[in-house]
């Protein structure tokens, strides 16, 4: 039996660190993005389609077919596209210094919802069936494993102040007065901002 994707992304992570590439890096080099990157070697499962996993392998030279690389998750998901949605989990996105004008982002994990919802169990708004970009199955993570579009639109410098969207969030997410994994990821970002 193989190794499974959750071993495969560890062993990524290790040899992308023995040749001194960062996520950004790697991500350039195998058409990805590094957000995409990110999640994948946090262990979102669907983070990377097993074409990218593959080319991955390739790039560090890594056997991909030592490793049982398929997609354990459902093929058809649906998530809310609305960015206020208070079903998303916020992520500090920071560029690698010296990156030409980007900026700091705050990138919004969908949570799916079963193929069977059509609205939104927060927010009521209707359910995306596809990528927004262009229309490939969803699958979990922040971005599209097919063309790397963002699920959500991440919160930007040109949105304002990101102490101040991580303090409306915050609102938003206690004055529904229900815990939520929400209000954690929401302190992480804020400390992360040293905000």
């Amino acid at each position: 039996m193989r190794p499974s994707r959750n071993a495969a992304r560890t062993e990524a992570k290790n040899a992308r660190l023995r040749r001194e590439l960062t996520q950004t890096q790697l991500a350039d080099l195998v058409g990805a993005k590094q957000p995409q990157i990110s999640a994948f070697e946090a262990g979102r499962i669907g983070a990377l389609s097993e074409q990218k996993i593959r080319a991955l392998f390739t790039e560090l030279g890594l056997d991909p077919e030592a490793y049982d690389l398929s997609d354990p998750s459902p093929a058809v998901r649906r998530y809310c596209s609305e960015q206020k949605c208070r079903s998303h989990e916020p992520f500090l996105d920071v560029p690698v210094t010296g990156q030409d004008g980007t900026e700091p982002q705050i990138l919004l994990l969908p949570t799916t919802a079963p193929r069977t919802e059509e609205h939104c169990r927060m927010c009521g708004h209707s359910l995306e069936h596809g990528c927004r970009s262009c229309g490939a199955e969803i699958r979990s993570g922040f971005c599209c494993a097919a063309c790397g579009t963002h699920y959500v639109l991440p919160y930007g410098e040109e949105d304002g102040d990101l102490s101040q969207i991580l303090a409306d969030l915050r609102l938003r997410h206690q004055s529904e007065r229900s815990p939520s994994l929400g209000l954690s990821r929401i302190r992480l970002v804020e400390e992360e901002l040293g905000a």
